[in-house]
């Protein structure tokens, strides 16, 4: 480990203990299950997890909701609205103050789970379900754009792609149409697993996060991924990923926080490789005391600018991050 690395190390959780630093909204009453949607809206944060979401603001707990199911993602888009993909179809929320509203998609079930949601380069709303594909709203009408289920991801690349995980490969949009990644793909449309759970979109590149693998497909290197068989042990699932201005990547997994000091260069040409938490340099795990956090699953992560945030079934934590991650901005 170098001693850059080390400092950085220190000063994170030096800075997680700071009394004055870290804000935490604590809520009535813990998420019936771990977050899956943390979103900037309405100057506060918007908290999701089972069938409840919760609007926090001004460090407390503001407006509370209860949805007709549980949340598996949302986006916000240019007019400040809240679109929500929930196990019993797509709702619509227009303000702090306004009720959810379900909106019929144009399928044999018109109100579908609704796994993932994006906004494209024209900020247009993509929709991906669990069993009728994907959806385009273009102005205020719906089409089918991709006939490929289950839908378990949609993410937007800083370069404007498209891209869709679903059981059976990842989906690149190109000019002419879709590039599908998978097992069975030939020269560099290869991929480590068919299932792809989730997709991660950063100003580097993309992460994708497999049943049984990870890649990271660099922006303008797409044809060549960085690919490893897991972080830690097999089946600890990734949550979420955010990244560390020169200093890597901060993971949400089953097994805790991660801090991935840099992507891992390996020679994939004899295998996957293990990454395993404890035993590699590059990846090491952060205690829920080194960042004053409680002891409980961490599942959604932003950074804005300097600030970290941190999303829990208890609430939300915001930590300042060091002086050392700032350095090379």
């Amino acid at each position: 480990m170098t001693p850059r690395t080390l400092l950085w190390m220190v000063l994170l959780v030096v800075a997680g203990c700071r009394t004055t630093q870290p804000v935490t909204v604590t809520l009535p009453a813990s998420l019936p299950e771990p977050p899956t949607v943390l979103l900037p809206w309405y100057d506060g944060w918007l908290l999701g997890g089972g069938k409840v979401l919760w609007w926090l603001r001004d460090k407390r707990p503001i407006h509370r909701w209860t949805l007709p199911a549980a949340v598996q993602g949302g986006v916000v888009d240019p007019e400040g609205v809240l679109w929500l993909g929930t196990g019993a179809g797509l709702v619509r929320l227009t303000a702090p103050t306004a009720q959810p509203e379900r909106v019929p998609l144009p399928a044999l079930n018109r109100f579908p789970s609704v796994t993932t949601l994006t906004l494209d380069a024209q900020q247009r709303l993509w929709v991906g379900t669990a069993q009728h594909g994907v959806f385009l709203r273009a102005d205020t009408s719906w089409r089918p754009v991709l006939a490929a289920a289950p839908v378990y991801a949609l993410a937007t690349t800083t370069d404007g792609t498209v891209w869709v995980g679903t059981g059976i490969g990842l989906f690149r949009q190109t000019s002419d149409g879709w590039l599908v990644y998978s097992e069975e793909g030939t020269a560099n449309h290869g991929l480590p697993d068919n299932i792809v759970e989730r997709l991660v979109a950063l100003p580097e590149g993309l992460w994708v996060i497999m049943s049984e693998a990870v890649s990271f497909f660099p922006v303008d290197e797409v044809d060549h991924p960085v690919e490893f068989a897991y972080l830690g042990h097999p089946g600890n699932r990734i949550h979420d990923v955010v990244d560390l201005p020169e200093s890597g990547y901060l993971l949400a997994t089953d097994d805790g926080l991660v801090w991935l000091r840099e992507l891992p260069h390996f020679d994939t040409h004899g295998g996957l490789r293990e990454l395993r938490v404890m035993e590699y340099d590059l990846a090491r795990p952060l205690s829920p005391a080194s960042l004053a956090l409680p002891d409980e699953p961490i599942t959604r992560l932003d950074r804005r600018g300097n600030w970290l945030y941190l999303a829990g079934p208890s609430g939300l934590f915001r930590r300042l991050l060091p002086p050392a991650a700032l350095a090379h901005r």
